[in-house]
């Protein structure tokens, strides 16, 4: 049981690149956006610790598109990827930084189905090492929202093997991000897109190593309420039970990884997987 999830993110992160560094050795992850105070905190330690991330491939977890499927580009100052860039890869010390191409953002060329997602096997060979995910109000993560069409399955088994695409979101994660700093915080829906790349997919989670799980909007203080709401399930109740309502839930049934889960929730126990953990084959 942790009090801050995001703290232990930024610990947790810190540590598996440096343990990369000092054993020279890769390490991949897929992130969750935006996190400007979490990834600017890991590039200061990465800063002041002299720890090269020469050897770390990151993947965005997300990405805004509008309502033709164009994805926001780099210059878009609300966009995901641009927080990613400039608050964690451009806050990196250049003697320290890896080459940008290790620093993969979603963009029209990779909007594609499954592109994205062919794209982190080809490159970590079949899967990240770690997916940093977070719980949103509808139970979505990374812009799964409960019966989006586009990740429609029959089965838990077929949705866990669908991978990335340009996804539709929900009225309620539309106001979950209006009340995010970067489209105003101020409740206005409509700034916000309401269609978006995601590539932290079932796919993704299914064959990444560890997948620790955030439930607290980071600075918010809103966790309690629908963190519980979202949570609780996930805890609670088997996987093949729900998993189309709470998508986030299909994490719970991924083998072996998931006692990796980082939560506030008091349900929740809080593990630090061994480092050295065998990739599903």
């Amino acid at each position: 049981v942790v009090m801050d999830p995001t703290l232990h993110m930024v610990q947790d992160m810190f540590y598996r690149i440096l343990m990369s560094d000092l054993e020279d050795k890769p390490f991949s992850m897929i992130c969750p956006n935006q996190w400007p105070g979490a990834y600017s905190s890991v590039a200061n330690m990465l800063n002041k610790f002299n720890v090269s991330a020469r050897n770390v491939h990151a993947f965005a977890m997300d990405e805004w598109a509008d309502e033709n499927g164009n994805v926001a580009p780099l210059t878009y100052g609300a966009g995901l990827g641009y927080s990613f860039m400039n608050h964690f890869y451009g806050r990196i010390r250049e003697d320290l930084r890896p080459p940008v191409d290790h620093w993969h953002v979603h963009t029209n060329e990779n909007k594609g189905t499954d592109v994205y997602s062919n794209m982190i096997d080809d490159i970590t060979g079949g899967g990240v090492d770690v997916v940093y995910t977070a719980t949103g109000w509808p139970g979505h993560t990374a812009f799964i929202d409960p019966r989006t069409e586009e990740f429609k399955a029959d089965t838990l088994e077929e949705f866990c093997q669908l991978g990335s695409r340009i996804v539709t979101t929900t009225p309620l994660t539309v106001c979950e991000n209006s009340l995010f700093s970067p489209m105003g915080a101020s409740g206005d829906v409509w700034a916000v897109p309401y269609k978006a790349a995601t590539s932290c997919t079932p796919r993704s989670g299914w064959n990444c190593i560890i997948s620790p799980t955030l439930t607290a909007a980071p600075g918010s203080g809103w966790f309690p309420a629908w963190s519980c709401m979202a949570r609780s399930p996930r805890t609670f109740l088997p996987a093949f039970c729900v998993w189309a309502r709470v998508p986030v839930m299909y994490l719970k049934q991924s083998p072996p990884r998931l006692p990796a889960g980082i939560a506030v929730l008091k349900t929740d126990i809080c593990k630090y997987p061994n480092c050295q953990s065998v990739r599903r084959t």
